[in-house]
């Protein structure tokens, strides 16, 4: 009996339904029952717990950031970025989808070379990576 319990396909069901179980109960706001087991999170809770488990960043609604020094051109270089972004929106760049079809911000992604190229300043800081490597934003690699 304690055999056929401890079978590896049943171990996996096991270790999905404490993963959906702790992600269900992880904060203060919580989804029916019925709409926690249709939604993704209760497929991916087993990833997220590992990822839980593995991250240095601490388990807080709001993380400081003083913890991501890499942030700080990103935070000192805001302005920049805004003026890239009101610049797209002046000229039409950014809009709201025209159906109903805009998942996360699509439409913004959708531009033209040479929109995403009046906006490079913002682009060039927004594509560093943490060491401060800037990627390469030739013409082939801008949208």
């Amino acid at each position: 009996m304690l055999k056929q319990l401890l079978a590896p396909q049943l171990v996996v069901i096991y270790f999905l339904a404490l993963s959906a179980i702790y992600v269900h109960f992880r904060g203060r706001e919580r989804l029916r029952i019925a709409r926690q087991l249709g939604d993704h999170s209760t497929f991916l809770a087993p990833y997220n717990v590992l990822m839980y488990a593995g991250s240095a960043v601490p388990n807080e609604p709001v993380v400081p950031v003083d913890r991501f020094p890499e942030l700080a051109k990103l935070r000192d270089n805001w302005e920049t970025i805004r003026d890239g972004a009101v610049k797209l929106f002046d000229e039409g760049f950014i809009r709201a989808a025209a159906k109903n079809n805009d998942w996360g911000f699509y439409s913004f992604f959708k531009c033209r070379r040479r929109a995403c190229r009046r906006a490079q300043q913002g682009v060039r800081l927004a594509l560093r990576d943490p060491f401060g490597t800037a990627r390469s934003t030739t013409r082939s690699n801008i949208p």
